[in-house]
């Protein structure tokens, strides 16, 4: 499974010290996002309820009732807060793909 739509829009938390990893086999995560998802990242707005910022980033971002599953969600710089460890909404609808390298180019 490559990508989800999201249809339950609560939970949500970002993924830390993310941006000392490593990009994957497409370069960056912004283009594994564009790959997987076969959208634009520039072309989205930023996925978190309640903003209508264009969508700048490829944030890490994962829920708790499912593990440390990873994926990837378009979002603006503004709201790619890393270190907060609050829980957030995202729009329903919204595209996540699969943030794990050895699942999807690896």
């Amino acid at each position: 499974m490559y990508t989800i739509t999201v249809t339950n829009q609560n939970g949500w938390k970002n993924k830390g010290n993310t941006s000392s990893r490593s990009n994957c086999k497409c370069g960056s995560w912004k283009n594994h996002w564009e790959f997987f998802s076969n959208k634009n990242l520039s072309l989205q707005k930023c996925s978190l309820l309640g903003c209508s910022n264009p969508a700048e980033q490829a944030a890490h971002v994962f829920r708790s009732e499912e593990g440390m599953y990873e994926w990837l969600v378009p979002l603006c710089r503004s709201c790619n807060h890393p270190t907060n460890e609050e829980y957030f909404s995202l729009k329903i609808g919204a595209v996540l793909v699969n943030a794990n390298k050895a699942e999807t180019c690896e």
